[in-house]
């Protein structure tokens, strides 16, 4: 006999099979029904049919196991009415189908117990984990706007810098300007200079000469 694990294989495969031909969902989780309980005689559940089908929202194997177990019942009523049989195994066989629908429908109102208590644990982890990327979230932009405002002040710095050394440049070249200027005028004024001191010493000479002209005049007056 096989075990679950296997028959579970052997559903995924019919309901897979089926896809092509039912490409509408709930047609899909129709007949995902049928084979469940009819081939295989399984309770189909909203949770069972979901992890066979994993199509749509929960909502949907929700209602198409609704659908299947009301269509069950009145499938099963009106079958026993129009059958041959006396009105007491009519009667017990109606109880029977009606039992059957009740344990059906209690197992899937179970299962859908679970879900949503399932969807409220993943909800909640969900909103947790939504909670601690928030405030990974709210940290990385603190960390970005610092970092923004970091860049901005080391901007500002950069630029002043530039400007000052910009300004300082300008001083160095009217300096150097001024520099070769003053240069100039030193040359010009020492040329000024020696050409004053060469004019003063042939002045002198010439004073000099006549100096000396002089005395050697008087000198041969005095020897005569």
């Amino acid at each position: 006999m096989p075990d679950n694990s296997q028959i579970a294989v052997a559903v995924q495969a019919d309901i897979d099979a089926l896809r092509e031909r039912f490409p509408r969902t709930s047609d899909l989780y129709r007949e995902a029904c049928s084979i469940m309980f009819f081939r295989y005689g399984l309770t189909p559940t909203t949770n069972a049919l979901y992890q066979f089908v994993r199509k749509g929202s929960m909502s949907v194997p929700n209602e198409a196991l609704r659908r299947f177990w009301s269509d069950l019942r009145e499938r099963a009523r009106v079958d026993l009415q129009h059958a041959d049989l006396p009105d007491q195994v009519k009667h017990s066989a109606g109880q029977l189908v009606g039992e059957i629908w009740s344990l059906a429908r209690q197992a899937a109102d179970e299962s859908i117990a679970a879900l949503q208590q399932s969807v409220v644990v993943e909800r909640e982890a969900a909103l947790a984990e939504k909670a601690t990327l928030e405030n990974q979230f709210a940290q990385l932009l603190s960390q970005f706007e610092n970092a923004r405002a970091q860049i901005a002040s080391a901007e500002a710095t950069v630029a002043q810098q530039r400007e000052e050394l910009g300004a300082r440049a300008a001083v160095e070249r009217e300096t150097g300007k001024r520099l070769v200027e003053s240069l100039a005028e030193i040359e010009r004024l020492q040329g000024l200079i020696d050409s004053m001191s060469a004019a003063h010493v042939t002045e002198i000479d010439k004073i000099t000469g006549r100096v000396v002209q002089g005395r050697i005049g008087k000198t041969e007056k005095i020897g005569r």
